[in-house]
C-alpha cells in the first residue's frame, strides 16, 4: 500500500497564517498595538518575515517564524486581563487626582482590552457624570480663591 501524500507546504502554510491573521485581527481589536507594546510589534514583524521568507523559497524559516510569531500573539492574549486591570488603576488614580480626560483614556483602553469589565464602564460613567460639572467646580474654586 503506497504511503499517503505528503501535505502540500503552501496549504500547510496557509493554515497556519489563517491562525496568526485571526489571533492579530482579534489582538488589534481589544487595543494591543497599545498595551502590547514591542511585544505585540515583534510578533506583527515575525508574521510579516514569515510571509516573506515564504515568498523566497524559505519554507522552513516562514513556517518556523509564523509558528514563533502565533506563540507570542497568545502569550499576548493571555495577558489581556493584567493590561486591562492596569489602565482601570491608572484610570482611579487620575480620577482621584482630577484628571478626568486622562482617566476616561485609561478606561477606554481597558473596555477594549476586556468589553465586559464593569470597573471600566463604572470608571466611564463616573468620568461623564463629572464632566458637567467640572467648569462649575473650578469656577467656585476661583471664587473661593478671589476671596
Amino acid at each position: 500500500m503506497p504511503a499517503p501524500p505528503a501535505p502540500d507546504p503552501a496549504q500547510q502554510f496557509a493554515t497556519l497564517r489563517e491562525g496568526f491573521d485571526s489571533r492579530l485581527a482579534a489582538l488589534e481589536q481589544r487595543g494591543a498595538a497599545v498595551w502590547g507594546g514591542p511585544a505585540f510589534a515583534g510578533a506583527k514583524a515575525l508574521g510579516a518575515d514569515a510571509i516573506a521568507a515564504l515568498n523566497a523559497g524559505n519554507s522552513d524559516i516562514a513556517f518556523d517564524r509564523i509558528r514563533v510569531a502565533t506563540q507570542r500573539l497568545e502569550r499576548l492574549a493571555g495577558e489581556a486581563s493584567a493590561a486591562a486591570l492596569s489602565q482601570v488603576e491608572a484610570g482611579e488614580r487620575a480620577l482621584a487626582a482630577g484628571q478626568m480626560q486622562v482617566a476616561r483614556q485609561a478606561f477606554e483602553l481597558a473596555q477594549q482590552i476586556e468589553p465586559a469589565n464593569t470597573r471600566a464602564a463604572a470608571g466611564l460613567q463616573r468620568t461623564g457624570g463629572l464632566a458637567p460639572v467640572l467648569p462649575l467646580l473650578a469656577d467656585a474654586e476661583s471664587a473661593l480663591a478671589a476671596g
